[in-house]
This record gives C-alpha cells, sequence and structure tokens, in this order.
C-alpha cells in the first residue's frame, strides 16, 4: 500500500487496509486519510473493533490503524466525533482498545479545553478512574493523558504537523498552558481517587501522575502543594508497614528532585521533610522501640535516593539543605559502617552520588576535615569512603574506590568533570587543577567549604584557605585509610590493579578511575611516580586489552601528565622527573589503544578455532 503520497492502489477490504497501515512503517499522508475516510467512516471502523475477538491480530490492526487515522491532521478533525466511541471503549474487555480510549480521550479533551468548551471536564472522573485498571499499561496510557491535560505537554514530547500532504503525525498539541479549571478538577479528582484505594499501587500511580504534573509548570507545582498529594506521598515513605510502596514512594519523589526544576522542589517543600526521613531509614532507625529493625534492601534503597535527591538539591542551591543534608551524611557514615555488605555497598554507592556533585563532594571534605584529627579510624563518610577502597579488600571496594574518585573529580568519561558538571564552585581555573572540591575562593568570604550553610572554621586542624583546606582533607583521608594497612596509597592502589584478567575488570577500572582524578594532585603523581611497578602499568599500553581498560588506563596516564606539567609555584614540590614526564608525554600520544605516536598497539588476548 502506498501511504506516503498516492491516493491510489490500497485496499479496499477494511480489514487488510488496517493490517497494512498498522505495519507499514510512518502515517498516511492527509489526502490519503481523507480519502480511506471517506470510504471507511468512523462509526463503521468503530464496529468493526468491536466485532473483532479479544486480543486477536485484527483488533491489534485496527486499533493500530485508528491510531495513524486520528493522529493525522485530517483525523484530528474528526477526535471529538470519536468521543463517544472512547468512552464507551473504557468499559472493552481488551486492554489495546482501552488504552486506545484513553490517549485519543485525552487528545479530544484537549481539543475542547482549548476551545473554552467545559464538556472535556465532564469526562474527567471516567479517565481517572482508569487510573485503577487491572492493566497497568491501561493506567500509563490514562495517567499520560491526565498529566498533558492538566499539566500541558512536557517540553519535547509534542511535534507539530507539517504541510498539508506531509502525513507529519502529531503526537499531542502545540505548547498550551493547562486551564485553571482542568487542573483544579484534576488534582480534585485525584485527592479522593489516592484517598479511597487500599492498594498501594494504585495509590501510587495516583501520587506519580501528581508529580509528573507538579514537574510541567510551576503554576501546576504550586496547585500539587496545595491539593495535600504530595504530603501523602511523603507519609507513603515512611510506611514502614508496605516496604514496596515505601520504596516506590522513594523512586517517584527522587524522579521528581531530579528531572524538576529548581521552582517546581521548592514549590513543592520535597526536600526539607524528606532527607530527614530517608536519613532515618538508611541509618536503620524505627519510630517505636518494638517495631523490628528496617530491612537492609529499604535501608540501602533510602540511602541512595536520598543521596540523589541531596545530589540534586546541591546542584540547584549551590549547597546541601540543611538541616536534612547533615542527617543524611550521618546515615551514611553509619550505613557504610554496617556489617551488612548490602547496606555498606549501598552507602558507597550513595558517597559516590553525593560526590559527583561539586556541593556534595565539598561537604563531605568539610565533615571530614572538622572531625578530630587524633581519632584513629575518623568516622566521617570520606574516611570510611577511603578506608574501604584502599583498606582491606571487600565487597564495597569497588564501590568506594568510584566514590572516591568522583569525590576527587573524576567525571562519567574522564578523570576531570567539566565545569558544568562540576558547578560553580568546582570550575577549574586551568585544565590541570583538580575539579570535585571547592577551590579558592569557592566557598564563601574566605573560600572555606560550606557545612549545612555554615562555613569551615579556619581554626580547624586543617589549616589553609579553602581549596588548601579541601585538598588537605583529601589527601589525610587516603595517607589515613593507606596507614591502617601500613602501607602508602600507591601501595594499595598497586594491590588493585596488580591482578590481570576479565574477573578483576571492574577493580581496575575503579582503580584507574581513582588515579586519573587524584593524580592532577602533585602529592599523588609523586606517590605513583616513586612506585616502579604502579608507573609502568599505567604506561602499559598492552597492559589492558578490553575498550573500558584501556580507555581508563589512558585516563590515568592523562591526570598525571596534568599534574606533571602543572605550573610551579613557590612551596610546590615538584610531581615527578623529567625522565619520568617524558615517559608519560609518550604514553598518552600513544592514545588509548596505544595506536599513536609510533607506538606497538595492543593486542587482544584471544582464541582462535581451526575451521
Amino acid at each position: 500500500m502506498n501511504v506516503s503520497g498516492e491516493v491510489g492502489g490500497y485496499p479496499t477490504d477494511l480489514l487488510e487496509l488496517a493490517s497494512d497501515v498498522a505495519s507499514v512503517p510512518g502515517v498516511p499522508s492527509d489526502d490519503v486519510t481523507v480519502k480511506i475516510l471517506a470510504t471507511h467512516p468512523l462509526p463503521g471502523v468503530f464496529a468493526a473493533l468491536a466485532a473483532a475477538e479479544t486480543g486477536s491480530k485484527e483488533e491489534s490492526d485496527l486499533c493500530g490503524f485508528l491510531h495513524k487515522m486520528l493522529g493525522t491532521a485530517a483525523g484530528s478533525a474528526l477526535l471529538q466525533s470519536a468521543v463517544p466511541y472512547a468512552a464507551a471503549g473504557f468499559a472493552a474487555a481488551s486492554p489495546s482498545v482501552r488504552k486506545l480510549a484513553c490517549s485519543q480521550m485525552g487528545r479530544a479533551m484537549i481539543q475542547l479545553d482549548s476551545r473554552g468548551d467545559d464538556a472535556g471536564t465532564a469526562m474527567l472522573p471516567d479517565l481517572v478512574e482508569v487510573l485503577g485498571d487491572a492493566d497497568s499499561s491501561v493506567a500509563a496510557a490514562a495517567a499520560d493523558a491526565l498529566a498533558t491535560l492538566a499539566g500541558g505537554p512536557p517540553p519535547s514530547t509534542f511535534a507539530f504537523p507539517g504541510a498539508t500532504g506531509t502525513g507529519t503525525v502529531s503526537r499531542g498539541t502545540p505548547p498550551r498552558s493547562a486551564s485553571e479549571n482542568i487542573l483544579a478538577a484534576t488534582l480534585a479528582l485525584l485527592s479522593p481517587f489516592a484517598a479511597t484505594h487500599s492498594t498501594p499501587e494504585v495509590r501510587l500511580r495516583a501520587y506519580s501522575l501528581a508529580a509528573s504534573i507538579a514537574g510541567r509548570t510551576p503554576a501546576a507545582a504550586a496547585a500539587v502543594a496545595g491539593c495535600g498529594l504530595m504530603d501523602a506521598l511523603l507519609r507513603e515513605v515512611g510506611n514502614e508497614a508496605d516496604i514496596l510502596a515505601a520504596m516506590a514512594a522513594m523512586e517517584v519523589l527522587a524522579e521528581l528532585a531530579e528531572h524538576g526544576t529548581e521552582e517546581t522542589a521548592a514549590g513543592l517543600g520535597l526536600v526539607g521533610p524528606l532527607l530527614p526521613e530517608l536519613a532515618r531509614l538508611a541509618a536503620g532507625r524505627v519510630r517505636k522501640r518494638d517495631d523490628d529493625d528496617v530491612p537492609s534492601f529499604m535501608r540501602a534503597r533510602a540511602a541512595t535516593v536520598g543521596a540523589r535527591i541531596a545530589s540534586a538539591a546541591g546542584n540547584a542551591l549551590g549547597e546541601l539543605p540543611a538541616p536534612g543534608g547533615v542527617e543524611l551524611l550521618a546515615a551514611l557514615a553509619v550505613a557504610a559502617a554496617d556489617e551488612d555488605k548490602q547496606v555498606a555497598e549501598a552507602a558507597m554507592v550513595a558517597a559516590g552520588t553525593l560526590g559527583a556533585s561539586a556541593a556534595g563532594a565539598a561537604f563531605m571534605v568539610a565533615s571530614f576535615a572538622a572531625s578530630p584529627a587524633n581519632m584513629p579510624g575518623r568516622s566521617s563518610l570520606l574516611a570510611l569512603v577511603a578506608e574501604a577502597a584502599l583498606g582491606a579488600a571487600g565487597a564495597s571496594r569497588v564501590a568506594a574506590l568510584h566514590s572516591l574518585a568522583s569525590i576527587a573529580g573524576a567525571g562519567a568519561g574522564s578523570g576531570r568533570r567539566s565545569p558544568p558538571s562540576a558547578g560553580a564552585r568546582g570550575t577549574p581555573a586551568a585544565p590541570h587543577d583538580p575539579v570535585g572540591v571547592c577551590t579558592s575562593g569557592g566557598g564563601g568570604n574566605d573560600g572555606l567549604p560550606l557545612v549545612g550553610g555554615r562555613q569551615l572554621s579556619a581554626s580547624q586542624p586543617i589549616s589553609g584557605g579553602g581549596g588548601v583546606a579541601a585538598e588537605s582533607a583529601i589527601r589525610d583521608a587516603a595517607y589515613d585509610a593507606a596507614a591502617l594497612r601500613g602501607s602508602t596509597p600507591a601501595e594499595r592502589v598497586w594491590c588493585v590493579l596488580e591482578r590481570g584478567g576479565d574477573a578483576f575488570l571492574e577493580r581496575r577500572i575503579a582503580a584507574y578511575r581513582l588515579v586519573a582524578a587524584l593524580g592532577r594532585r602533585g602529592w599523588f603523581a609523586a606517590e605513583v611516580a616513586a612506585h616502579d611497578a604502579l608507573f609502568a602499568k599505567i604506561l602499559d599500553s598492552g597492559g589492558e586489552t578490553t575498550p573500558p581498560g584501556c580507555m581508563w588506563r589512558h585516563e590515568a596516564a592523562v591526570g598525571l601528565l596534568a599534574a606533571a606539567q602543572a605550573p610551579r609555584t613557590a612551596g610546590v614540590e615538584l610531581a615527578m622527573g623529567e625522565s619520568q614526564t617524558a615517559r608519560l608525554v609518550s604514553a598518552v600520544a600513544g592514545g588509548v589503544y596505544g595506536t599513536g605516536g609510533g607506538r606497538q598497539a595492543a593486542i587482544p588476548q584471544v582464541a582462535t578455532i581451526q575451521r
């Protein structure tokens, strides 16, 4: 069948035509759509759909046919005439028909609303009730329609129809502001809907829909905050009687905090009351003494979700919120020291999430600097991360190595985060500058890191300005952790890198990433240069045979070279000698796989079979 330009040559049999339209990519042109709908009017198509067997190919083809026909400019003009059929489709036995009814009813209601017709409001109760559908895909279709109707389409989710005859499908409508009446009516229905359903899954659908609406515009966020749905969602987080519902509620709030705007999060007032609750769960504290302990998997989820929310808030505000940030940091320290491996590893992952933001990294560094210097094994989160990364081998070592690298400034694909992801306080003055902690002048009046809105005092055990204090804290954490094993930081890293083979690849990648970040510091670069085996491992282009291993080995060399070539200032020791610097220059010039600069390429270790 030709659906792109010509109007002739298509089957006249409806079922055969529907099969062709549903299977061919794209949609018919407007001219073809007009001719098809003139030959097969909507009432006849809906009658055929009602007669089709549930779950049959014919039913699937007819649903796809209607979706494409009504998605064209010519078909959209007939949407309002299809409203009675869509309303009847809500009660259909087939999930495919119910999904089609939800999507087309939502689009028809948008048309009515844009024309100032209040008839669309009368259809809202039926569409809201579909949120309780036994089929989750049908409920999701209803939620999508309601979110667009009440909050307007999210950015980049709509496409304007092209000129007549281009066959461009419109997935929504041009940008519009949802009317206050529709928004208020939708939220007025959602609140009792959530309150009257005892099934957690259905309640969470309502909460998730409210969160989706709130993320569309600041006005929608204010309306959602006023209807009480977010308060109910926050209470769901502490629902220890239904752990799965609580964990799902955490995810909904985390998505809203991560993807919503700063105005949205502030308007909903989520972060303030949420972080202390997540900190309580992550630390394993129960509300009543006679309650059972918080399950390990719930503590793990609370730790990771709390870090995601705190990191998002820190990126938006420039610092972690108080007092929730302080409480979360303390809870993560408790979790990191827990004997439960699942909880401890989740705490390490959470520390890495916090460390990936400039505010979170500065927060952890300042907390370490504020802890007693003479305490054997400081109890701060940074100390625990460093001990897990550079101490004895354990289940959390890979996560801890990545976390320490993130705190030191490593990005997702390099040893130095780019300025946009590092944040204003982490923007480097030069390419060799370490990134990830507050640099001089980045914290407050004297450049010291901010902790919950308060600056680290200059009288703390670590001396110097903000950047110096932060760098000293990272160095002390690394040396303290290595000293517990009677080693240097370079020796502890070598213990990880000396083991080859794919079984230890993830550990080596994490160690290379740590070198790529810490190696930009002169003190750590000097440590690596003084360890002949470690230095040679990083220079060896043939030492790794997998793309991730080769890439991160090269990034480690790049980080060390940045320290070796850094401008010298008074009081700064030389990281390494000229010969070692020259070897680094050659290794970096060789590229990821060692094929540049005339070097021999890495030879993958593979087995061949004779045929």
